[in-house]
């Protein structure tokens, strides 16, 4: 495949008049694997009642050039409470919580209620979602859920930097060069992408990526095993599978566990915890720690030595206050509702034992009370 001057021509837009695929990728067989993930991800997808999101709008202005740059702390800075109201912000949120080392102490800095799973793929034709799903996937190693949802991307909405940065990445990865260029070459037509595709093509010229997009080096560790995926695509069922071909899949850690406090499993975020090479000897980061506390509270038949020793002084102070809150009551439900708002809002105490009703919140009970989940 050569790069023709036509492909670098075009320009990016919202709707492309360029037929796609490329002439030079029509002869590429789609693999059954791809079906099968596509057919899953409907499957997990309609397995899932009573959590659909607000209707999907496309990813907010003021957040969209940062995305589309990867610039994480810029888009944190531009995030209001008030976008995290459908599945793909509350993904970029969380994606970014990551990407700055941030989750595992501000989730719930952010998060106060429940919504859609963190890789939901419900409603994907209704929303620009599909392009920034597909990136977390390629990310996290699921390259083939990731080609097929940046395809879609770029048939539902058009040619667009996210999804052709996926493809690119994703087809280097493969080893398939020329096909990697077909993409950069119409990514570089972007004229604010245009530096980013010089510099991964002169790196990839040279041999040297993985300074120039560490990104590629974190995807080849984190690489699923087999095809897998294709057997189901429920958050939880991914980030396991990704876990298992790399047990130090850092992103998927991260990910996992976040998954499991939103849905306020906290017996399964524990063991997480508890046997993961992610969480080192030293303090817990604040979330987790929360976690640690009030599971056992909860559940004070379960052992968790190991894990309360690691909880900060300070959240241990907090958590006393919590439980003094919680035994003084107040004179009203909405009282007490408020006063736990105010004092503990950006803690998981309060998401887990306070959560506001809505149509895309969970119970207000926790989900699972038995302790043996």
């Amino acid at each position: 495949m050569s790069r023709t001057a036509g492909l670098a021509a075009t320009k990016c837009h919202h709707r492309s008049n360029v037929p796609w695929p490329p002439k030079s990728l029509r002869c590429v067989r789609w693999r059954p694997a791809w079906i099968l993930a596509m057919g899953a991800l409907s499957l997990a997808a309609a397995s899932w009642p009573g959590r659909a999101a607000d209707p999907q709008p496309p990813v907010p202005r003021q957040i969209q050039e940062p995305l589309e740059r990867e610039d994480w702390t810029a888009l944190l800075h531009h995030l209001t409470p008030g976008l995290l109201t459908n599945a793909v912000v509350r993904l970029v949120a969380v994606r970014a919580l990551f990407e700055t080392g941030r989750l595992p102490e501000e989730q719930f800095t952010w998060f106060d209620r429940p919504g859609p799973e963190l890789l939901s793929t419900s409603n994907l034709e209704a929303y620009a979602g599909a392009a920034q799903l597909a990136d977390t996937l390629l990310q996290l190693g699921c390259l083939n859920a990731a080609e097929r949802l940046a395809f879609d991307s770029i048939e539902m909405e058009g040619e667009n930097p996210s999804a052709l940065r996926t493809l690119v990445r994703l087809h280097v990865v493969r080893g398939l060069t020329n096909a990697a260029l077909v993409f950069l070459n119409r990514l570089q037509a972007c004229p604010e992408h245009e530096a980013w595709a010089l510099r991964f093509r002169a790196a990839l010229s040279t041999g040297s990526l993985a300074t120039t997009d560490p990104a590629i080096l974190r995807i080849r560790a984190n690489l699923l095993k087999g095809d897998q995926i294709a057997a189901g695509l429920t958050t939880e069922r991914l980030l396991r599978l990704a876990l298992e071909s790399n047990p130090t899949n850092r992103m998927a850690f991260q990910f996992l566990v976040a998954h499991q406090l939103f849905e306020r499993r906290l017996l399964h975020a524990l063991r997480a915890l508890a046997t993961s090479p992610h969480t080192p000897e030293d303090t817990l980061p604040r979330h987790y720690a929360e976690a640690v506390l009030l599971h056992r509270h909860l559940y004070p038949g379960i052992a968790l030595d190991a894990l309360v020793q690691r909880v900060p002084a300070k959240v241990t102070s907090d958590f006393q206050r919590f439980q003094a809150m919680l035994k003084r009551g107040a004179a009203s439900p909405e009282q007490l509702r408020s006063e736990a708002r105010r004092e503990f809002g950006n803690t998981y105490w309060h998401y887990y034992l306070f959560n506001p009703p809505g149509p895309a919140s969970g119970p207000t009970v926790p989900e699972n009370t038995n302790p043996h989940e």
